[in-house]
């Protein structure tokens, strides 16, 4: 091809010599002349080293980017851009795009991954950036971290479940997801493997499809109790509420909507069993509660029930315990299936009980209760003034200390009515093994800094209540030797006589296990039935309002009840 460029100047530098132009003019039109030359494609990469040699964080419009996990993600593609090409954008750019917008499926915000500036510039014509190529990036690392281990440190807030499983190398995985052929199926293997997340997941999209797409309807939360025969306008209403949650068919058409028929109250057994309620088809106060929560409140406990689930370890062993608190509920589990359900007592609303995981290390049978100093001070104390004789009826001990050759008072000996509480904690109150004790005839140690464990209860009756908040922290089994066999079991060479002749003999033994057996304390206010179905729990600790304003910085309204 031939160059006109050189024909050009010599050309019209001789018109000016002709002209008589001075020699600096000349020089001007040479100047425009070569600013005029055809452009050069852009240059990226040098301001993209340019941006990400910024010591820690570098401002696009209103965003704040860090540039440290800006700059190792770059160096692990020798710094070439990967969303802008030549002021263009590349058809993966448009994948991870489609990645944000899919963020709510997940539980997950897209506004947190910049979507408004990605919609402004992604979608305008003219040629990109590199900013546009950083704010992607950032969206994307962001994206995978919040996917996979969430968007809360959980230790921020109640729960210390994944403390230990924080160290996911989450830059990597962005540009795994980044540089594979399929991003969609790529993001996706970073989803929790806990065997509820994709159940929970899908309940999310569909609570989500409903709102978009359905009339979600909904009773006062106060009104009359309604039975099998009543007529009611209200019972119209919750006809078409369960008819859209799939709890009754669109062919059971009643010819009579306001009538409490036979077929609504089996829809009603099931709705009430899937929201944690007695199933007695009664649509009482607690059922009116669950059919006035607005869809926007079931959509929210969703969401934040899959952030928890995104705090589990990555891997889950395969035989393991499982306490849910907000459901007072025990699962035992072996290789995927639940083989063990028990009903459970946990810490009262003032004295909750934690939330993490450990391992059971061993089994006390017969135990002794040695008794927590906050025990001391916010129970026995005030019994000790008003009646001190329990410490014999019920048979405590009492030492002046804790060490082995610790002094042994009577309680009469002691005028508690001069003391303290600091100066009464600073006996030890030991209770003996045997019928009277509050731990029952065993309990299960995993030893833990808030010195709770599981336990027999010598108060079998409390497990028939509905609301089982009733213990100082620690948790109450109501089948304590099943679940002894399930930590004992035979395959470990345990048969029933080793914990069956310590029992008789009223001396307190310890066994230990030979696989220390994993625990979780959670606090799920969801959880998937065996029907695939969302069993919604109450907020017994309000730790969902704290979980989603520390997500979306705002307080949802929650209004508690009892389901009595």
């Amino acid at each position: 091809m031939m160059n006109f460029q050189p024909v050009f100047v010599t050309i019209m530098c001789m018109a000016i010599s002709l002209l008589g132009m001075s020699a600096a003019s000349a020089q001007s039109l040479t100047t425009y002349n070569q600013a005029y030359q055809k452009p050069t494609p852009p240059q990226e990469a040098p301001n993209l080293k340019a941006i990400l040699s910024i010591k820690s964080a570098v401002q696009i419009g209103s965003i704040r980017l860090s540039t440290p996990r800006l700059r190792r993600f770059y160096q692990m593609v020798n710094n070439e851009t990967l969303w802008v090409k030549q002021g263009q954008l590349t058809t993966k750019a448009f994948q991870i795009y489609d990645l944000i917008l899919a963020a709510p499926e997940d539980g997950l915000t897209p506004s947190k991954y910049h979507k408004d500036f990605l919609d402004k510039n992604l979608q305008k014509s003219g040629l990109k950036n590199v900013q546009v190529e950083l704010v992607l990036t950032d969206a994307l690392i962001q994206l995978v971290h919040d996917l996979h281990i969430g968007q809360v440190d959980p230790k921020k807030l109640e729960s210390e479940m994944g403390t230990a499983d924080r160290s996911f190398d989450y830059i990597t995985a962005a540009l795994d997801v980044a540089l594979s052929h399929n991003s969609e199926k790529a993001f996706a293997k970073y989803r929790p493997e806990h065997p509820h997340y994709e159940a929970m997941r899908a309940a999310l999209n569909f609570y989500r499809n409903l709102k978009m797409h359905q009339e979600w309807r909904v009773i006062a939360q106060t009104g009359p109790v309604l039975r099998v025969g009543d007529y009611s306008p209200e019972i119209a209403t919750i006809r078409k509420r369960l008819t859209v949650e799939s709890y009754l068919s669109a062919k059971e058409i009643s010819p009579e909507p306001a009538y409490y028929d036979a077929s609504l109250e089996t829809a009603i057994k099931s709705f009430q069993a899937n929201n944690g309620l007695i199933s007695d088809g009664i649509i009482g106060e607690a059922t009116r509660y669950y059919l006035s929560l607005d869809i926007d409140f079931l959509i929210q406990t969703l969401t934040v029930n899959l952030e928890r689930l995104r705090w589990l370890p990555w891997k889950i062993s395969n035989k393991y315990l499982w306490v849910n608190i907000p459901s007072f509920q025990l699962f035992g589990v072996d290789n995927g299936e639940t083989v063990l359900q028990m009903p459970v007592i946990v810490g009262k609303e003032t004295r909750p009980t934690p939330i993490f995981k450990d391992k059971i290390d061993y089994i006390d049978i017969n135990p002794k209760w040695n008794v927590p100093v906050s025990i001391v001070k916010k129970d026995l104390y005030q019994k000790l003034i008003t009646d001190p004789s329990f410490i014999e009826t019920q048979h405590f001990k009492i030492y002046d200390g804790w060490g082995d050759n610790a002094y042994e008072y009577k309680y009469w000996e002691i005028d508690w009515a001069q003391l303290t509480e600091d100066q009464v904690a600073q006996y030890r109150f030991v209770q003996m093994p045997g019928e009277m004790n509050a731990l029952g005839s065993v309990k299960f140690m995993f030893p833990n800094k808030y010195n709770v464990y599981l336990h027999d209860t010598n108060q079998r009756s409390k497990f028939n209540q509905d609301i089982r908040m009733i213990s100082s922290g620690c948790i109450r089994v109501s089948a304590p030797w099943v679940l002894a066999k399930f930590l004992l079991p035979e395959s470990d060479g345990f048969i029933n006589e080793d914990w069956e002749i310590p029992l008789q003999s009223g001396e307190e033994t310890i066994i230990s296990l030979k696989h220390p057996m994993p625990i979780y304390l959670s606090y799920q206010t969801v959880m998937i039935n065996s029907e695939a179905r969302p069993v919604f729990y109450e907020d017994i600790y309000g730790h969902d309002i704290q979980l989603l304003s520390a997500i979306k910085g705002r307080l949802p309204t929650v209004q508690q009840i009892s389901q009595n």
